[in-house]
């Protein structure tokens, strides 16, 4: 009797473990929103990340070039902050393992184009000879209060990202990523990323370069692609 009590409570673990696996795979994408154009993207062979735009000014490190988006033009300006390039070096890098397409990053683009003031897009993607440009805006970056294995604050991070065709100016694809970390007791939904982490409560970086990679997976031409 107690060998058939085992096995049927064996039986239903397993049935509540491919549940939630289930549940896990239709949250796998939680906290990400994709906006694509409604005409089809161009082919493009190479692609450049410019520094990302910090909203609201989190952080306070060092002095650094962020750019967005104005019109037609290109804005670049100095901040008090490194937040918005190192999320945009995360992007290119990331982009880079691919293989697929070659990857100007943020720091190589501001040695070649003017760091500061406004510049024509089409003059931005000739000088970097690249097919697409991308710009992002740090819409917010908390860091942990604690340590890798109990915080009193979790890390949350919301960015947006924009794609731009360099050759025309048109805006071609559009994403965010919002999230903040929560513990199994809060959500048990959270499991997948709460174990993809290594079972630990992330910094803020590392939660941005979660969001990164997600975005990424998405890209015009890296959809459903096998990293190189």
């Amino acid at each position: 009797m107690a060998v058939k009590t085992r096995k049927l409570l064996y039986g239903c673990f397993c049935l509540f473990v491919c549940g939630l696996m289930l549940c896990l795979s239709s949250c796998a994408t939680k906290g990400t929103l994709i906006s694509p154009s409604e005409d089809k993207v161009p082919a493009y062979g190479s692609v450049a990340v410019l520094p990302f735009h910090l909203a609201g000014g989190n952080g306070n490190i060092q002095t650094m070039t962020s750019c967005q988006l104005s019109k037609e033009q290109i804005k670049c300006e100095q901040v008090a902050s490194e937040i918005g390039m190192l999320t945009a070096t995360s992007m290119a890098r990331e982009i880079a393992i691919y293989g697929l397409h070659r990857v100007v990053e943020p720091r190589e683009a501001l040695a070649i184009i003017p760091n500061l003031g406004l510049v024509p897009v089409g003059n931005i993607g000739r000088k970097l000879k690249v097919d697409m440009l991308i710009f992002g805006t740090v819409t917010r970056y908390l860091e942990r209060v604690g340590g890798p294995y109990g915080v009193t604050r979790p890390a949350s991070v919301a960015f947006e990202v924009l794609m731009v065709d360099a050759r025309s100016g048109k805006k071609v694809w559009a994403g965010k990523f919002s999230h903040t970390q929560k513990g199994l007791s809060e959500d048990l939904t959270n499991l997948g990323s709460f174990l993809r982490g290594g079972g630990k409560w992330l910094t803020a970086r590392e939660l941005a370069d979660v969001g990164i990679a997600r975005l990424v997976q998405q890209l015009p031409g890296l959809e459903g692609k096998e990293i190189h």
